[in-house]
């Protein structure tokens, strides 16, 4: 496990939260009980992996000033534009890049999977929101979460919960 938290403060320290990016652990084994042959990743049960997640930060603070070094790079927002066909892509893929150069000094085994890594079936090779659940960085709420504390379900066509007293649920019941 030792080895595993040195990994993920490698990463933390190159994809800091200052500039919009999670990180959240996880064990393969997890991940490959939540998901069907197709999508089981192969390795041992006991992998680690990590989930690198971006906030909204992300595109106000470390994006933008991507953009900007490239514009300065090519000397104007539109020569930028015309050689870069996929900025966020771009961006993401220059600092896993040099987060990769950095990893192979502490660890010489490990892969980056991206949300959009196609197998040769076109199927993806990881499904990233399953991570997500098995890392604990994403819940799925269902009607069985609302039943209680004062919340209801939202009715058709909205989203998040409704914040209702329980006296109007009972009330509604009643009617």
């Amino acid at each position: 496990m030792e080895r595993a938290e040195s990994i993920k403060k490698a990463v933390d320290q190159h994809l800091p939260s200052k500039d919009g990016f999670e990180t959240h652990m996880f064990r393969i084994g997890s991940y490959n009980r939540s998901v069907g042959d197709p999508f089981s990743l192969p390795y041992d049960d006991s992998t680690m992996a990590l989930l690198i997640l971006s906030t909204p930060d992300m595109f106000d603070v470390a994006f933008r000033k991507w953009v900007v070094q490239k514009t300065m790079e090519f000397g104007s927002f539109d020569d930028m534009s015309e050689f870069v066909s996929s900025p966020i892509q771009s961006f993401l893929e220059d600092r896993l890049e040099d987060l990769s150069e950095k990893l192979q000094s502490v660890e010489e085994n490990f892969e980056i999977l991206h949300d959009y890594s196609m197998t040769p079936q076109r199927r993806p090779k990881i499904l990233m929101q399953t991570c997500g659940h098995v890392a604990g960085a994403a819940f799925y709420y269902q009607p069985c979460h609302f039943q209680e504390d004062g919340l209801a379900w939202p009715s058709s066509g909205r989203m998040g919960p409704n914040l209702v007293s329980s006296e109007v649920i009972q009330k509604k019941k009643s009617e």
